[in-house]
């Protein structure tokens, strides 16, 4: 059918839960419970059934990625609670950003970054007040990945600061990605005014 053990397993517990199959427990005379052993049901194998059997399971997959999706913005939510908030009578010479990037070519749902956090449209990176918010003579460090390093020079220019130079961060670990997968991510410098670079004995 090609569909794996995991998934039938998550298609069963379904079924399961909304009294397809019973589901029980039994108690000893020492008064310890034991779970009952599953009853099966088959799954039907034709092409209809199939077809329903798929359809179950992406059903499932889509309602634990919404699970997690919830869990995640909560916990964000909860880490945010400690956050003062930003003093905007003032400027500041240097701006650390990690925009929140959204990503347009998701093979799948299950894959789309939404699900790990809430994400901006370029637009709304672009917009906010950085520009305000940041000294005359200012430096700026950016996060980008690969995908969007020209949308970052975009975010720069927004802001109003000129690029200058990048790191690489290694992660040491090797992820995803739609022509190569990617192990890296770029952090981006750009300044503003007449800041100089700093610490010139580590060059």
């Amino acid at each position: 059918m090609g569909v794996d053990h995991k998934t039938v397993s998550s298609q069963r517990e379904n079924l399961e839960s909304i009294g397809e199959i019973p589901q029980c427990d039994r108690q000893t005379s020492d008064g310890r419970t034991y779970p009952r052993k599953r009853e099966y049901q088959f799954i039907d194998n034709s092409p209809e059934g199939k077809k329903q059997t798929l359809a179950g399971a992406k059903e499932i997959r889509a309602e634990k990625a919404k699970n997690k999706r919830s869990e995640r913005i909560e916990k964000i939510q909860q880490i945010s609670q400690g956050n003062s908030e930003l003093n905007i009578e003032k400027t500041y010479p240097l701006v650390y950003a990690d925009p929140p990037w959204q990503y347009e070519h998701s093979v799948s749902q299950s894959r789309d970054i939404e699900n790990q956090y809430p994400t901006m449209t370029l637009e709304q990176i672009c917009d906010l007040p950085v520009s305000e918010l940041s000294a005359q003579d200012a430096i700026l460090f950016l996060w980008a990945t690969s995908p969007k390093l020209e949308e970052s020079m975009r975010v720069i220019e927004s802001w109003g600061f000129m690029y200058r130079t990048c790191a690489v961060w290694d992660k040491q670990k090797i992820g995803m990605g739609y022509y190569f997968r990617q192990q890296h991510e770029l952090l981006l410098v750009a300044t503003k005014g007449s800041m100089p670079p700093q610490f010139a004995f580590i060059q």
